[in-house]
């Protein structure tokens, strides 16, 4: 109804993308039942989206059992980089609480590898007149992506990027670079 106020430009936005996927989450599903799976995300991504919100980012979608969140678009905030790994950080301590919890319960319990990359990305509408989505695209989201799928569980990687614009603010151990698929050069 709405079809000549919606527009399907994008624009280019300097922002930090964090991934976050749950580990051994195939394997788990084996032998829970549908419905206990569907318990189990709702339970965990509760926590993970209060966490994303606190920190004022934008969950841009779920996958599965993966989410992906957004700082810096499609609103503009203070400090990225730093509200995205703080969101990292507080969400692996706020599930490993969660965990402990769970444990005592005798219920199943997941990881998480996270994943945080600043960059530009194009931010905007995608798709058609018919069915769009807001979200953001580019080299930037994908390495984000391949960063997060290169985390072990219960690990947060940021890139080079990323820990420039939060050098001085958080701790970090340095790994060395290595190839991604897709992208050309070592990270």
């Amino acid at each position: 109804r709405e079809e000549d106020e919606v527009s399907l430009e994008g624009e280019l936005r300097r922002v930090t993308v964090l991934f976050l996927d749950i580990r051994g989450f195939t394997t788990l599903a084996e032998y829970l039942r549908p419905h206990e799976v569907v318990s189990l995300l709702n339970d965990y991504f509760g926590i993970i989206i209060d966490v994303v919100f606190r920190y004022q980012g934008t969950i841009n979608k779920f996958i599965g059992d993966s989410i992906m969140a957004i700082y810096g678009a499609p609103r503009t905030i203070d400090h990225p980089a730093l509200r995205g790994v703080m969101t990292a950080v507080e969400i692996q301590r706020a599930i490993g609480e969660f965990n402990w919890h769970r444990m005592q319960k005798g219920k199943p319990v997941v990881n998480f590898g996270i994943g945080v990359h600043t960059g530009e990305a194009i931010a905007g509408n995608i798709g058609s007149a018919r069915r769009m989505e807001y979200t953001v695209i580019g080299r930037d989201v994908n390495l984000a992506q391949r960063i997060e799928a290169a985390s072990r569980e219960g690990q947060i990687l940021i890139s080079e990027h990323t820990h420039q614009e939060v050098s001085g603010l958080v701790e970090v151990n340095q790994k060395e670079a290595m190839f991604m698929k897709g992208i050309l050069e070592p990270i």
